[in-house]
Protein backbone atom coordinates (compact mmCIF):
# COMPACT_ATOMS: atom_id res chain seq x y z
CA UNK A 1 0.00 0.00 0.00
CA UNK A 2 2.74 2.53 0.81
CA UNK A 3 4.15 1.86 -2.81
CA UNK A 4 1.14 2.63 -4.23
CA UNK A 5 0.71 5.28 -2.63
CA UNK A 6 4.34 7.42 -3.14
CA UNK A 7 4.12 6.39 -7.16
CA UNK A 8 5.02 8.86 -9.00
CA UNK A 9 2.85 8.32 -11.69
CA UNK A 10 -0.39 9.76 -10.36
CA UNK A 11 -3.02 7.64 -12.74
CA UNK A 12 -1.53 4.86 -11.40
CA UNK A 13 -1.11 6.45 -7.61
CA UNK A 14 -3.54 4.94 -5.43
CA UNK A 15 -6.62 6.62 -4.83
CA UNK A 16 -8.26 8.21 -1.36
CA UNK A 17 -11.47 5.98 -1.93
CA UNK A 18 -9.24 3.21 -2.53
CA UNK A 19 -7.01 4.19 0.46
CA UNK A 20 -9.68 4.92 2.99
CA UNK A 21 -11.45 1.27 2.09
CA UNK A 22 -8.68 -0.60 2.75
CA UNK A 23 -9.18 -2.81 5.92
CA UNK A 24 -6.05 -1.17 7.79
CA UNK A 25 -8.22 2.15 7.79
CA UNK A 26 -11.71 0.02 8.34
CA UNK A 27 -12.03 1.76 12.10
CA UNK A 28 -10.83 5.06 11.69
CA UNK A 29 -13.57 8.21 11.24
CA UNK A 30 -12.12 10.40 8.71
CA UNK A 31 -14.96 12.82 9.78
CA UNK A 32 -13.49 13.28 12.95
CA UNK A 33 -9.66 13.16 12.18
CA UNK A 34 -10.64 16.36 9.13
CA UNK A 35 -12.47 18.17 12.22
CA UNK A 36 -9.36 17.74 15.05
CA UNK A 37 -11.58 15.79 17.43
CA UNK A 38 -9.72 12.42 17.54
CA UNK A 39 -7.42 12.26 20.39
CA UNK A 40 -3.98 10.50 19.24
CA UNK A 41 -2.79 7.47 21.41
CA UNK A 42 0.38 9.31 22.02
CA UNK A 43 0.83 12.46 23.15
CA UNK A 44 4.53 13.32 23.35
CA UNK A 45 5.63 15.44 26.68
CA UNK A 46 7.68 18.16 25.20
CA UNK A 47 9.01 21.02 27.48
CA UNK A 48 8.69 23.48 24.49
CA UNK A 49 9.42 23.83 20.59
CA UNK A 50 13.08 22.93 20.87
CA UNK A 51 12.68 19.36 22.96
CA UNK A 52 14.09 17.02 21.07
CA UNK A 53 14.30 14.01 23.41
CA UNK A 54 11.97 11.79 21.12
CA UNK A 55 14.46 12.06 18.34
CA UNK A 56 17.64 10.28 17.65
CA UNK A 57 20.26 12.64 18.75
CA UNK A 58 22.29 11.74 15.17
CA UNK A 59 19.88 12.74 13.04
CA UNK A 60 18.92 16.02 15.27
CA UNK A 61 22.92 16.74 14.84
CA UNK A 62 22.76 16.27 11.02
CA UNK A 63 22.85 19.73 8.84
CA UNK A 64 19.70 21.38 7.42
CA UNK A 65 20.38 20.94 3.15
CA UNK A 66 18.12 23.97 2.01
CA UNK A 67 15.21 22.78 -0.33
CA UNK A 68 13.86 25.17 -3.05
CA UNK A 69 9.61 25.48 -2.50
CA UNK A 70 8.37 25.30 -5.95
CA UNK A 71 5.12 26.37 -4.40
CA UNK A 72 3.53 22.63 -5.00
CA UNK A 73 2.23 20.54 -1.86
CA UNK A 74 0.55 17.76 -2.22
CA UNK A 75 -0.77 18.04 0.90
CA UNK A 76 -2.80 20.81 0.70
CA UNK A 77 -6.69 20.25 0.09
CA UNK A 78 -8.35 22.12 -2.36
CA UNK A 79 -12.16 22.92 -1.89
Amino acid sequence: MLLKMLDKNQKSRIKIKQLKSHKFFETYNFKDILEGTVIPPFLPDLKGNEDYKYIDPMLANEKAEDSVYNGYSPLVMKG
